[in-house]
């Protein structure tokens, strides 16, 4: 049944696809929770031809994702490989950059500095410099540079250097909790950080749900420079893109 379904579902994402022009997606994070569903459904869409990602493995899971031709892997032991920024000619005019990267604080600091800030930026620079026309972060609810904890701190921090920087369209996504994460506790985490500030902790969004959430903005942008997307707008936009892909609510 639940084969037959998503079959059901992936026959509809390709029968609403509206092909105008093949677009190209950069995804970095793609073995994420969100990345992983961003994948099926980029590769799904008539919209894309095609979608290069950058990870430290293969996932067997891609071997039978409908779409698989479009997939372009790229291996490489980290993203320390972003800072060699002019190695990256290949993004020439890309039409979406998806950053999905997330570590977690209980790896060390430096290290969630260097995922969640430093690629982060890194891949900003490389959008602009090949002339990527938009990038989509991933950040979270509650992001703040002003916050007293690092992961809050971060994120906002990221947010900010990126509104800095001469992109040509920025679109930052903050969701709540993310359910049905398939391969971290990162959870308890985020519920840790609201229960220490003592503010109420925002109502979670699936990884499905978000991913469709950053499709539907890269395949229907508004014409803001800089868009912001709450938790709730998220939901929202996803909701939007289960009617369009007559996808079960």
């Amino acid at each position: 049944m639940e084969e037959q379904k998503s079959q059901e579902i992936q026959q509809n994402l390709i029968q609403n696809s509206q092909c105008y022009q093949g677009k190209r997606a950069l995804i970095l994070g793609g073995s994420g929770a969100v990345g992983r569903e961003l994948i099926q459904y980029l590769c799904i869409s008539k919209e894309w031809i095609k979608v290069s990602i950058i990870v430290r493995r293969k996932l067997n899971e891609w071997d039978n994702i409908q779409g698989k031709e479009k997939l372009d892997i790229i291996i490489k032991d980290n993203l320390d490989c972003l800072e060699k920024i002019d190695e990256w000619s290949q993004f020439q005019n890309y039409d979406s950059l998806y950053c999905c990267l997330g570590s977690r604080v209980q790896y060390g600091k430096n290290e969630f500095i260097k995922v969640d800030y430093t690629y982060c930026v890194l891949a900003a620079e490389i959008a602009i410099k090949y002339n990527i026309r938009h990038y989509l972060l991933l950040s979270s609810s509650g992001a703040n540079e002003k916050s007293y904890f690092l992961y809050m701190k971060t994120k906002g921090r990221t947010e900010n250097k990126l509104k800095s920087m001469q992109i040509n369209k920025l679109s930052i996504f903050q969701p709540g909790m993310l359910r049905n994460r398939r391969n971290d506790r990162r959870c308890g985490e985020f519920i840790a950080l609201y229960l220490c500030c003592c503010i109420t902790i925002p109502t979670g969004i699936s990884g499905k749900d978000m991913a469709l959430s950053l499709l539907q903005v890269a395949e229907k942008p508004n014409n803001d420079k800089i868009t912001i997307y709450s938790n709730s707008e998220c939901k929202k936009i996803a909701k939007q893109a289960k009617k369009q892909y007559l996808i079960d609510q």
